[in-house]
């Protein structure tokens, strides 16, 4: 995995689908990423600095970060789902959620519609109350 920030890209070599993927990175995630100490020769952002080999696994990262800020059963995944749905909620189409998750097919994201119907259905709810 690799990070350039000159393109403003996260870059998966290889994904689950056996493909490249290209990920955009927004100004912040670029300006914290610029911000991360990095070690003279070594091309990797995250490093292990005793083998100076990019680290394998972050779970003891993770769990320490979700039971520091009192949400011990946060998943990463969760955080994904997350995302997806704001983007939906915000109006963004299906297709460009789909590409930003890396989805294969349309139908794997299909399943955030469901959050757009809610909320419309919650707004809608609340304005026909004003009215009564």
């Amino acid at each position: 995995m690799g990070v350039a920030l000159s393109g403003k890209l996260f870059v998966y070599p290889l994904s689950k689908s056996g493909k490249s993927r290209f990920v955009p990175l927004s100004g912040a995630a670029i300006s914290i990423l610029e911000r991360v100490p990095r070690i003279a020769g070594c091309p990797f952002v995250f490093v292990n600095p005793q083998t100076l080999k990019p680290f394998t696994n972050i779970y003891f990262s993770w769990n320490n970060v979700r039971q520091r800020v009192g949400l011990p059963n946060v998943r990463l995944h969760d955080l994904r789902h997350t995302y997806a749905s704001n983007l939906v909620n915000s109006g963004t189409s299906i297709y460009v959620v789909s590409r930003a998750l890396g989805h294969a097919s349309l139908k794997n994201t299909e399943r955030f519609r469901i959050y757009r119907k809610r909320r419309f259905r919650l707004r809608l709810i609340r304005w026909l109350k004003l009215l009564m």
